[in-house]
């Protein structure tokens, strides 16, 4: 197994506003059940900062509806 260092993170993803990649980040997570506090939100985030605005409309309604 390779080392936790060869993960991609999801920070250098946002200093970078590589939105996108951190996006990636956070579904992969999701898909292998590894979700961070607030993941939901920074997903939101990033969905709006790359023009996806439904979809991060759709997350933020699903988090006030919980």
């Amino acid at each position: 197994q390779p080392p936790d260092s060869a993960k991609p993170e999801l920070t250098d993803f946002l200093l970078k506003r590589d939105y996108t990649g951190a996006v990636a980040v956070l579904e992969f997570e999701k898909a292998i059940g590894e979700e961070r506090p607030a993941s939901s939100l920074w997903l939101a985030f990033c969905y709006f900062h790359i023009g996806q605005y439904t979809k991060a409309i759709e997350i933020y309604d699903n988090i006030l509806n919980d």
